[in-house]
């Protein structure tokens, strides 16, 4: 069931990034800013969230450089710190992806949704 799962999230964000990159194909820079599920230590590099991405945007004709901004075992505390280093590689487009480890650590949920607020403006912003 994850399994699939997964996979419908992956086709849904090329959907949506779809949209973001119609008509557009030359050199586009996506951050992939999260926790473990984004870094993906210890993982062949085939298998990576990246680097899959990366190759299915480059299938479809897209000029596009994934970089991996994963750090395992962030929080959405640590990515409110982290944000402006991701921010210096100057995407076109961010993916955001904390807050498992939040709720591992049983962070109160509305803490956690005002730094997921924080980075959200932050990148907005930039």
């Amino acid at each position: 069931m994850l399994k699939n799962r997964n996979n419908l999230f992956f086709i849904f964000l090329l959907w949506l990034l779809s949209f973001s990159l119609e008509g557009n194909a030359a050199d586009f820079k996506i951050v992939a800013f999260g926790d473990s599920l984004i870094a993906c230590n210890n993982v062949p590099a085939s298998k990576k969230f990246t680097e899959q991405l990366q190759e299915a945007l480059l299938a479809q004709g897209y000029d596009v450089e994934i970089i991996n901004e994963g750090m395992s075992g962030d929080t959405s505390a640590g990515g409110k710190s982290r944000i402006a280093k991701a921010l210096a590689h100057a995407p076109d487009i961010i993916i955001i992806e904390l807050g498992a480890n939040d709720m591992f650590r049983r962070v109160e949920p509305k803490i956690v949704k005002e730094n997921l607020g924080e980075i959200i403006a932050t990148a907005k912003e930039s």
